[in-house]
């Protein structure tokens, strides 16, 4: 696997970024003014972040929390790809994370287009953090099969022939050799941008 990931990081260089707040309410993460906090509050400590020299800021992924998670998670989760669009016209430098993308939440070919045209827009910025969900009510509400525990590293054999072998994508290993499949057979129609390295 070591041979797949790409670092953003120049060696010896110290690197920090923080996941942004008021877009997601979790309690376990967020702080108590983040409860009456705007889209312009977010935006302004994404542009001091900006200015201050952190790599990256991180946008989390969640659809639809049920209510017994909801009392811990709460239910206020901007939608991942438009917060970091916005967001790429917001900031000129530092790099935009989804911390993480819910791999299984979305067909991988949509996923591919949306993150590859965010990294067109924010000029190569994009950093795609993905993973395989945890809240099983939610899983249920997106109508997503199969046991969020069975996940699958599929980077090595599949995502090279569309030019994004560097990314780790995790989905669940009863969808993820179809989903592959059509992510390899439909990349070039994705879009040129696919080609070319991401993360440079």
């Amino acid at each position: 696997m070591a041979g797949l990931t790409v670092s953003v990081v120049p060696d010896g260089k110290l690197a920090y970024g923080m996941q942004l707040p008021v877009q997601s309410l979790s309690v376990r993460v967020s702080q108590p003014w983040e409860q009456t906090g705007t889209v312009a509050d977010m935006t302004k400590v994404a542009q001091a972040a900006d200015d201050a020299g952190f790599l990256y800021v991180a946008v989390c992924h969640h659809v639809a929390i049920p209510p017994e998670p909801a009392e811990m998670m709460s239910t206020q989760w901007y939608d991942t790809v438009a917060t970091l669009g916005y967001l790429a016209g917001q900031t000129t430098r530092t790099r935009l994370m989804s911390n993480v993308f819910i791999a299984a939440y979305e067909h991988p070919l949509v996923a591919a287009k949306q993150f590859a045209t965010l990294d067109v827009l924010s000029n190569g910025r994009i950093i795609f953090g993905i993973g395989a969900g945890h809240v099983e009510g939610e899983f249920d509400a997106l109508g997503v099969k199969g046991d969020p525990g069975k996940i699958v590293d599929f980077a090595n054999s599949r995502l090279g022939a569309i030019g994004v072998s560097h990314l780790q994508v995790r989905l669940l290993a009863r969808d993820a050799q179809e989903q592959c499949d059509q992510i390899a057979a439909f990349g070039a129609e994705v879009g040129p941008h696919l080609t070319r390295k991401m993360l440079s």
